[in-house]
């Protein structure tokens, strides 16, 4: 522990910034100082710097190059990455304390939300969530699983609606609250439109419109090679709802886990569900925080409704299917 009474007599250190915490915790979870300026919007030469003298400061090494796989945390590192991150937590909590004691808690709750939920959820969880607390002043970050990471790391948003794939369980502190049975998408058309639910055996002679979306992909094409299967894969796809444009149209079959409140697509066609076949890994929505934050009031509640929110969603849509889980029972606050 720092010790007061000898101040006077301690070496004046370049101590370290808060900023270049940011910059390190940022760099440790891409890997990679270029996708971390890309993510964090700071020059690469910035966060280099901010790197080195931290290395400098502390007189350890923090990375370890590797050509193919980018930065990865030496062992001393990984202590750091969680001191950095409890010291950042403690001085988000300070302002937090601060704004709470000065009657502050009015201000902008900033919430993020996955890129394929926010259309369906978002905006009746923020409506209703203003008509119980008359809290009008939320700010949305709509994005990809990992700009949501990386700004919960940055402390730009309090909480992320999101799902469990790829998610740093020491940093970040992930509530689940459904768990959603992977499904197939095809055209009313489609041969296997007339099945109430097929195997993947079934699907992989026939062409596949994939998601595009980072991890995701990933998850889909494992289901298939776990099974000793490889999908044929026609086209891969960023926009959610071209893809489900393309399977209405005929191109191919899609695999989802997320099901829309209509089985239609923005061009009025229709859509058929279809159950899997087999005991695959399901999808979890929750709600992401960092672990070592705690949260204000306001977030407390608007993180209580989302729970609510979308375990009543889904319930609503899945109580007569199996494969749906409500992972928590939430109470009414």
């Amino acid at each position: 522990m720092f010790d007061l009474k000898n101040m006077e007599k301690t070496i004046v250190l370049n101590r370290i910034s808060f900023r270049q915490m940011e910059y390190f915790v940022s760099t440790a979870q891409h890997g990679s100082i270029i996708v971390a300026s890309e993510k964090i919007h700071v020059s690469p030469p910035s966060i280099s710097a901010a790197i080195s003298h931290i290395e400098s400061e502390l007189k350890v090494k923090l990375f370890i190059r590797q050509h193919a796989r980018g930065l990865s945390l030496t062992t001393i590192g990984e202590k750091i990455l969680k001191e950095c991150l409890f010291i950042l937590g403690q001085t988000y909590a300070l302002y937090e304390l601060a704004s709470e004691f000065c009657g502050l808690t009015q201000r902008s709750l900033h919430v993020g939300c996955h890129q394929i939920l926010t259309p369906l959820i978002y905006s009746d969880i923020v409506h209703d969530f203003n008509l119980l607390y008359q809290k009008d002043d939320i700010r949305l970050l709509d994005g990809s699983h990992d700009e949501l990471m990386n700004a919960l790391l940055t402390n730009k948003i309090d909480l992320a609606i999101t799902t469990n794939l790829q998610i740093d369980h020491n940093i970040i502190c992930f509530e689940p609250i459904v768990s959603l049975p992977p499904h197939v998408l095809v055209s009313e058309h489609h041969p296997l439109a007339k099945m109430k639910s097929v195997a993947l055996q079934d699907l992989f002679q026939f062409p596949m419109i994939l998601h595009d979306s980072l991890y995701y992909k990933d998850y889909c094409t494992d289901l298939f090679r776990q099974h000793n299967l490889v999908p044929n894969i026609k086209g891969t796809y960023k926009n959610y709802d071209l893809v489900r444009t393309m399977v209405a149209d005929g191109w191919g079959y899609s695999m989802t886990n997320i099901r829309h409140r209509l089985e239609h697509t923005l061009n009025g066609k229709k859509l058929i569900r279809l159950m899997l076949e087999g005991n695959h890994a399901p999808v979890s929505i929750g709600i992401a925080t960092i672990s070592s934050v705690n949260l204000n009031e306001v977030t407390e509640k608007f993180k209580s409704y989302c729970k609510e929110f979308i375990s009543e969603y889904y319930h609503d849509r899945e109580h007569n299917s199996s494969n749906f889980t409500l992972i928590s029972s939430i109470e009414k606050t």
